[in-house]
């Protein structure tokens, strides 16, 4: 199963983390893990153009971890930004929704 986590502070989003497999199908084939997969590099490509640097983990089990900077974003990065994981957002809820028993997707609050 794919376990995604949205991270907020206040209602500010503030970075994701994304692991393990979908197990849909099999490797090459898995159009669920396809779909997390392109999510999660699109907008971590998207931040990283629109916004800057941000904080970028991966490892080899299937773990994407973005987080933005600790450092205040000007008022146009921060609204790309909100824009951005809010847009990873929706995507993540709607595959969830279609594939419950394969993603897993949570909303934490700090």
């Amino acid at each position: 199963m794919i376990s995604a986590q949205i991270f907020w502070q206040s209602k500010r989003l503030v970075g994701f983390d994304i692991k393990g497999h979908a197990d849909y199908a099999p490797y090459g084939e898995d159009i669920v893990c396809a779909a997390v997969s392109v999510l999660a590099i699109t907008a971590v490509n998207s931040l990283l153009e629109q916004v800057g640097p941000v904080m970028i983990k991966q490892s080899d089990d299937g773990l994407v971890s973005c987080r933005l900077p600790d450092e205040s974003l000007t008022n146009e990065k921060e609204i790309k930004a909100q824009a951005i994981l809010k847009t990873l957002l929706i995507g993540l809820n709607g595959v969830s929704m279609e594939y419950p028993e394969h993603v897993k997707l949570d909303n934490i609050t700090s």
